[in-house]
C-alpha cells in the first residue's frame, strides 16, 4: 500500500485517519489492560489501613520478643538452679559437726531447696527474693567463720 506523500491528497487523509484510529485503538486497548492489571494487583494487595492491622502486627512482634526473652529466662533459671543445686550438695558435705550446727545446715538446705520452686520464686517479690538470699549468705557466713575460730 503505497502512500501518496503530496500533502491534502485525499489517499494521505485516508491513510492518516487509518493511522489515527489505529493508535486511538491501541491507546484505549493499553488503557484498558492497564486498568484490569491495577484491578487485578488492588484484589491481591494487601489493605494496610484495615483498623486490625495495626495490633495485630504489633502483638506478632511483641511475640517474637518475648520468645526470645522467655528462652533466655529460662536458661539462666536453669544456671541458678544448677547453682543451687551444687550449693546445697556442698552443705552435705560438710563434716565432722555437732548436732546444732548440722540442725542449722539442714535449716539451710531446706531454705535453698524452696528457693528453686519455679512458682515461688517467680510469684516472690523480687526485694523479699533478695531479702532471702541475703540471710542465707548471712547465716552460711556466720556459720563459716564459727567453725574457723578455734574450739575454746
Amino acid at each position: 500500500m503505497a502512500i501518496d506523500s503530496k500533502p491534502g491528497t485525499k489517499r494521505n487523509a485516508g491513510a492518516r485517519q487509518a493511522l489515527l484510529g489505529g493508535a486511538a485503538l491501541l491507546t484505549v486497548a493499553l488503557l484498558l489492560g492497564g486498568m484490569l492489571l491495577l484491578v487485578d494487583f488492588e484484589e491481591e494487595r494487601p489493605n494496610f489501613y484495615q483498623p486490625a492491622r495495626a495490633p495485630l502486627t504489633e502483638a506478632t512482634a511483641i511475640l517474637s520478643e518475648t520468645y526470645a526473652e522467655n528462652k533466655e529466662l529460662l536458661r539462666h533459671l536453669e544456671r541458678v538452679h544448677n547453682r543451687l543445686d551444687h550449693a546445697i550438695a556442698l552443705l552435705g558435705r560438710a563434716e565432722g559437726l555437732d548436732p546444732e550446727d548440722k540442725r542449722q545446715i539442714a535449716t539451710l538446705q531446706v531454705r535453698l531447696q524452696a528457693l528453686e520452686d519455679p512458682d515461688r520464686m517467680l510469684s516472690t517479690d523480687s526485694k523479699d527474693l533478695q531479702r532471702t538470699y541475703r540471710e542465707l549468705t548471712e547465716q552460711l557466713n556466720a556459720l563459716a567463720d564459727k567453725l574457723a575460730r578455734p574450739p575454746s
